[in-house]
């Protein structure tokens, strides 16, 4: 127990005397002390109340805590399940589209090869036809200027005899 440092006043004390101030300080410290152990058991109440309460509330939010994760596994299951499902869903459709584009692209590239191959016919016998031509013309010349060759060379031989 606390007591309490009481200053009395000198007029105070003259009136009361040395003993009615001892005896009203001393009333004043037994007030003290029975409103700190007041103070203390409703403090001590006021604690016990707060600790039931906190266990309850820890009771409920264990509840709750327990409740939400059920459910929250619950929910992530059948969000698995879908998400799983709908990927099977989408990679069946994408092989589908796949195979679709594939044998779209397959008989396309076909085409073009052989678009391609008669292209390169065509211009391998145009070609054929112009290296021919120019082979004809090239032998023509050959021969006009073998001829004009052999012929003056002929001409000088026999002038050359007959000159001698």
């Amino acid at each position: 127990m606390a007591t309490i440092a009481i200053n009395i006043s000198k007029n105070l004390h003259d009136k009361l005397g040395e003993e009615g101030t001892h005896e009203f300080v001393s009333v004043l410290n037994q007030i003290n002390t029975a409103q700190v152990e007041e103070m203390e058991r409703l403090n001590d109440r006021t604690y016990e109340r707060f600790q039931r309460e906190l266990a309850h509330d820890r009771e409920l939010l264990a509840g709750l805590i327990e409740r939400n994760t059920e459910r929250l596994s619950s929910e992530i299951k059948q969000l698995d399940e879908r998400l799983s499902s709908e990927i099977k869903q989408l990679d069946k459709r994408l092989s589908g589209e796949l195979k679709h584009t594939d044998e779209r692209f397959s008989g396309e590239l076909k085409h073009t090869e052989e678009r391609l191959r008669g292209d390169l016919v065509r211009v391998e016998e145009r070609l054929r036809g112009e290296a021919d031509k120019k082979n004809a013309e090239l032998r023509a010349e050959l021969i006009k200027w073998m001829f004009i060759f052999w012929s003056t060379s002929i001409i000088t031989i026999v002038a050359g005899y007959l000159l001698k």
